[in-house]
């Protein structure tokens, strides 16, 4: 969370010096080789307002609702707020691809 919050207050001339050096925090997704279906999820996630990609990516990981509070440093009922908002919007933009998603044939 520091190295994340350390890339975002960086201006943006440090991240291009930081760029051209050969040295990026963040992944480049160009080069991976995804199916449509996973572009299509991470172009959702990244559509989503910056707390709920927070919210997102620590549920995803294994975080609790009052672990997350914690390390966010704001109140349970905003992480799951937060939560339930952002598993809707994707559940609403994705909800052609969610088959393969889920793991299922739904």
């Amino acid at each position: 969370m520091r190295n994340y919050r350390a890339q975002r207050q960086r201006s943006a001339e440090d991240v291009r010096r930081a760029a051209e050096a050969g040295w990026c925090y963040f992944p480049s997704f160009d080069q991976l080789k995804l199916l449509d279906e996973e572009k299509d999820v991470i172009d959702a996630i990244a559509s989503l307002p910056e707390r709920q990609r927070e919210v997102m990516a620590w549920s995803y990981d294994g975080f609790s609702i009052p672990e997350i509070s914690d390390l966010l440093r704001v109140d349970a009922g905003r992480v799951r707020s937060n939560l339930y908002l952002a598993r809707n919007k994707l559940r609403e933009t994705l909800s052609g691809n969610l088959d393969w998603f889920m793991g299922g044939d739904k």
